[in-house]
C-alpha cells in the first residue's frame, strides 16, 4: 500500500510537471506523457530497481475511465450546433467508421500474415478518433464553429459505434461465437435504441433530483450528482442491460446538459457552481486520458525490443490511406447530395483523425491470452504516437496557411 501511495504521487506529480513545462509545447501534453510512459517501461525493464508493473485490470478501464473521457466529451458540444453537422458527422461516426475498419484491416491482414478477422477487429479498435490534441490546437486559432462541433462530433459518435463493433467481434473472435449478419445488425440497433432509451430515463432521473434539490444546491452536489449519473448509468447499461454504455452515458450527458443550460438562463446563481462542475470535470477527464497514455506507455517500453519497426512505415501507411478514402469518400457522396463541404474543412478532417484514448482502452480490454494482443498493442503505440506528433505538427502548419470559410 506505502509503494502505491508512493507511486500514485509522483505519477500525479509527473503530470503535473508535464502540465507546467510543455503546455505550449507543440507536441501535445499527452504525447509527452505517452514518451514518459516509454521511458518508464524502459526503466523497469532494464535496470535493476523493483518499479511497480503499470497494469490495470480491463474491468478498471471500461467502468472506471472509459465514462469519465464519454461524459467530459459530450458535456462541451453544444446540442444546437450538433443537430446542424449531425449528417455529415453522423456518416463519419457509423459508415466511416466501418469504411475505416475495413481500409485498415485488408492491408494490415496482408503485412502481418494474420486471418482476416483478426485483422478486421483490430481495425474496429483503431477505426475512432481522438480530437483532444487537435481540440488543443484549435483554442489558438479562429475557425466556424460548426467544423470545431463536426471534428468533437464525429469523435464522440464514433466512439460508440467503435465500441459496439468491438464488442460484437471479440464475442466472435475471444468467445468463438457465431456471427451472422442479421444477428450483428440486430444486435446494433438494440444496443442503440436501448442505450438512447435509458440514456434519456437516466437524465431525467437525475435532473428532476437537481430540480427538487435546488434550494440547497451547492458546489459538491453540482458536481457529485451527475457523477452518479454517469457511472450508475454505464454500469447498468453494460452489466445489466447489455447495451452500449458509452452511448447511454452520451445521450444522458447531452440530455442533462440541455436541461441546465435552459435552468441557467433563468437564474443567475449557477455561474460559479459552473465554472467549478467544469474545473472539476476538465480534471477528471485530463486525468483519465493521461492514465490511459501512461498505461500504454509503459506496456511499450517493457517491450519495445518486440515491436516491429520494420512495419512502421507499412503502419502509418496504411492509416493514412484509411482516413483519406473515408473523408473524401463521404465528401464525394454529400457532393452528390447536394450537401458539399469545403474542400478546406475535408482536410482539416482528414487531419484530425487522431488515435487515441478509446484506442488504447479496448486494446487493455483484451485478454492477455489472446495471441495477437502484443501485435495490436504495438501496432496500435506505432499508429498513435504518429498521429500525436505528426498530425498535430501538420494541423498547425495548415492552418497557419489557409482560411477556413464558413458554410
Amino acid at each position: 500500500m506505502t509503494t502505491l501511495i508512493l507511486f500514485i504521487c509522483l505519477f500525479l506529480f509527473g503530470v503535473s510537471a508535464v502540465q507546467h513545462y510543455f503546455r505550449n509545447s507543440i507536441i501535445p501534453e499527452v504525447g509527452w506523457v505517452l514518451i514518459a510512459g516509454i521511458v518508464y517501461g524502459i526503466a523497469n525493464a532494464n535496470l535493476r530497481i523493483n518499479l511497480p508493473v503499470v497494469d490495470v485490470e480491463p474491468d478498471i478501464v471500461l467502468f472506471l475511465l472509459l465514462p469519465v473521457l464519454i461524459f467530459d466529451s459530450a458535456r462541451s458540444i453544444p446540442l444546437k450546433v450538433l443537430k446542424q453537422v449531425s449528417f455529415h458527422a453522423g456518416f463519419y461516426a457509423t459508415i466511416g467508421v466501418v469504411v475505416t475498419m475495413l481500409m485498415l484491416a485488408f492491408p494490415f491482414s496482408l503485412i502481418t500474415k494474420i486471418p482476416i478477422w483478426d485483422a478486421i477487429f483490430f481495425g474496429a479498435i483503431m477505426a475512432a478518433t481522438d480530437p483532444v490534441a487537435v481540440a488543443a490546437i484549435f483554442k489558438n486559432f479562429t475557425f466556424p464553429e460548426r467544423l470545431n462541433v463536426m471534428v468533437e462530433g464525429e469523435s464522440l459518435l464514433n466512439d460508440g459505434t467503435a465500441i459496439i463493433l468491438f464488442v460484437v467481434l471479440s464475442s466472435f473472435i475471444l468467445d468463438h461465437h457465431v456471427l451472422s449478419i442479421s444477428a450483428f445488425i440486430s444486435k446494433f440497433l438494440i444496443s442503440i435504441i436501448g442505450a438512447t432509451i435509458f440514456g434519456l430515463a437516466m437524465a431525467l432521473l437525475t435532473t428532476f433530483i437537481m430540480r427538487k434539490w435546488h434550494e440547497i444546491h451547492d458546489k459538491f452536489i453540482g458536481a457529485v450528482v451527475p457523477l452518479i449519473a454517469v457511472y450508475m448509468s454505464f454500469a447498468v447499461a453494460e452489466h445489466f442491460l447489455h447495451v452500449s454504455g458509452i452511448i447511454t452515458v452520451m445521450v444522458c450527458t447531452m440530455a442533462m446538459t440541455q436541461f441546465h443550460s435552459r435552468l441557467e438562463s433563468k437564474c443567475t446563481k449557477y455561474n460559479e457552481i459552473d465554472r467549478y462542475f467544469n474545473d472539476f470535470w476538465n480534471f477528471l477527464g485530463d486525468l483519465a486520458n493521461k492514465i490511459l497514455f501512461f498505461i500504454l506507455g509503459s506496456a511499450i517500453g517493457m517491450h519495445l525490443t518486440k515491436v516491429p519497426w520494420q512495419l512502421a512505415p507499412l503502419f502509418i501507411i496504411i492509416l493514412i490511406v484509411s482516413r483519406v478514402v473515408a473523408v473524401y469518400s463521404g465528401g464525394l457522396l454529400f457532393k452528390i447530395m447536394k450537401r458539399p463541404l469545403p474542400g478546406s474543412w475535408l482536410n482539416v478532417l482528414t487531419i484530425a483523425g487522431l488515435k487515441g484514448a478509446l484506442s488504447v482502452a479496448l486494446i487493455l480490454l483484451i485478454p492477455t491470452s489472446y495471441a495477437h494482443r502484443e501485435l495490436f498493442l504495438c501496432a496500435a503505440f506505432i499508429m498513435i504516437f504518429f498521429s500525436l506528433i505528426v498530425n498535430s505538427l501538420v494541423m498547425r502548419f495548415y492552418l497557419n496557411r489557409v482560411t477556413l470559410e464558413d458554410v
